[in-house]
């Protein structure tokens, strides 16, 4: 007898093998959507960076614009109190006219507070509106900014501009001193009083204010005035420019905002990021069930295997019908024992080519008795030919073909070749007759076929035939078409 292959362990070491070949294989998605990640993590970042970048390019632009839309406007506002001044050194000019074209400047310009006329000892002479001008001047600028800027003014004949100072409880202010000459004589000064908060209220545009806070700082950084009094929770990128004019330290401060992020953007962002993570978790758990799959149908081909060859090995014929009576299944000893092969007999009915013609009658007698499902359980004996004619008797023992759902799919057949017995027997009779030592008839368990021989039958024999694959009906078992060579 062949000898059997080895049971299942050698076929879970096959499928160990055939998954470590695959390895590199199913780890390429896994690799490439790795990637896919890492490149899409490196975008974001250039992204962003290229975002911070512009946003500065953009703060440093905006802010070169304010300043330079604050010294457009104070040069403007010189050129008014310049044209003043002219005035004042015309012997033509009445104080009333100085008045009425002082409201008018302090009118139109609502940075400039009022405009003090000084007299050439740089005392104030006239104030428009009329205050009362004292030396009310913060200590921390020194005991008089305007004296040094009229100094500056006489000794240079030109305008100057006065350091900052302390301008009511929440005011700052800073002065333009204009020098007044009466043909080559110093007349004295004109002093425009600017207010640094109203400077940057009237002049900084509402879309700056919306995404930057200004704020004008000192040399000793306190701020002096601001656009936007939003207090900032962090530091901020921000971006300093000179104040110059009016000079003395001051500088322009803008500070970026903290701007709602691009919500659209971030959910698509949000997005991708969650099918990446689903698509690579559902290639680990796709390539998870591959693994269990593939060691699955490697243990299947080794336990098939281990039966094939068990099947085989087996020096009695196997024969399985369908319920119409049809030939399903035939194993390579039952081709030897009748002389045709699976190919021939798979999808024969009756009349079956082994079966003797001059006794088909009775032959299909117990044909239609074992589809009716009366088969005794002990076996039968009939006689087949071979395919060059020679006559056998067979001993056949008949059970229910059932599937893996329970359902009654056809009959399987056990065949054996029975020969004469040794030691002065006699042998077997024809087909139709009974043994000596059996009845002439035998009752089965639901019907008898008369004339029909019984022998009992092996209980390890019966086993083995319901414990064998039993193929779908109308096709060929994989067995006895590899066992006939096919």
């Amino acid at each position: 007898m062949p000898t059997p292959l080895p049971p299942m362990t050698g076929g879970a070491a096959s499928a160990a093998h055939g998954l470590g070949q695959r390895g590199p294989v199913q780890a390429m998605p896994i690799v490439a959507m790795a990637l896919v990640v890492l490149l899409f993590g490196v975008f974001l970042w250039v992204l962003h960076r290229s975002e911070r970048e512009e946003e500065t390019l953009t703060l440093i632009k905006d802010v070169l614009w304010v300043e330079q839309n604050l010294h457009f406007q104070l040069t403007s506002d010189e050129e008014k109190l310049q044209y003043l001044a002219e005035s004042l050194g015309r012997e033509d000019t009445t104080p009333v006219n100085y008045s009425v074209m002082a409201r008018h400047i302090v009118t139109v310009n609502p940075a400039i507070q009022r405009v003090v006329r000084l007299d050439p000892q740089g005392r104030p002479v006239r104030s428009e509106p009329p205050v009362d001008d004292g030396p009310a001047l913060d200590d921390a600028f020194g005991p008089s900014p305007r004296a040094d800027a009229f100094l500056i003014a006489r000794s240079s004949g030109r305008r100057a501009y006065s350091a900052p100072y302390r301008l009511g409880a929440a005011d700052t202010a800073f002065e333009i001193v204009i020098p007044i000459f009466r043909g080559q004589e110093f007349a004295g000064a004109l002093a425009g009083v600017l207010s640094i908060d109203a400077l940057l209220t009237h002049h900084v545009p509402w879309w700056f204010a919306q995404r930057y806070q200004l704020e004008v700082i000192d040399p000793y950084g306190a701020v002096l005035g601001t656009k936007s009094r939003i207090a900032m929770p962090e530091p901020r990128r921000s971006h300093v420019v000179p104040f110059d004019p009016p000079g003395h330290g001051l500088t322009l401060v803008a500070t970026l905002h903290q701007l709602s992020g691009n919500l659209g953007r971030n959910i698509l962002i949000a997005a991708i990021f969650a099918l990446t993570v689903s698509a690579l978790w559902s290639l680990w758990a796709v390539r998870r069930h591959i693994a269990r799959r593939i060691r699955a149908e490697e243990a299947l081909r080794a336990e098939h295997a281990f039966r094939k060859a068990m099947e085989d090995s087996l020096t009695v014929g196997m024969r399985a019908r369908d319920l119409d009576g049809r030939i399903i299944y035939v194993n390579p000893a039952f081709c030897r024992m009748v002389g045709w092969s699976a190919e021939e007999l798979v999808g024969a009915g009756p009349v079956m080519p082994y079966w003797l013609p001059e006794d088909l009658v009775h032959t299909e007698e117990v044909f239609r008795a074992v589809l009716a499902g009366n088969a005794p359980a002990n076996g039968f004996e009939l006689r087949f030919r071979r395919a060059n004619g020679e006559r056998f008797d067979a001993l056949i023992y008949e059970a229910p073909l059932i599937d893996a759902k329970g359902r009654h799919t056809g009959w399987m057949g056990s065949v054996r070749h029975h020969r004469a017995q040794a030691g002065g027997g006699t042998g077997p009779p024809a087909a139709g007759t009974a043994p000596a030592d059996s009845a002439a008839h035998h009752h089965g368990r639901d019907g008898v076929y008369p004339g029909t021989r019984v022998e009992p039958a092996a209980v390890g024999h019966r086993q083995l035939l319901h414990r064998l694959p039993q193929p779908p009906s109308g096709r060929q078992h994989p067995a006895g078409r590899a066992g006939h060579g096919a």
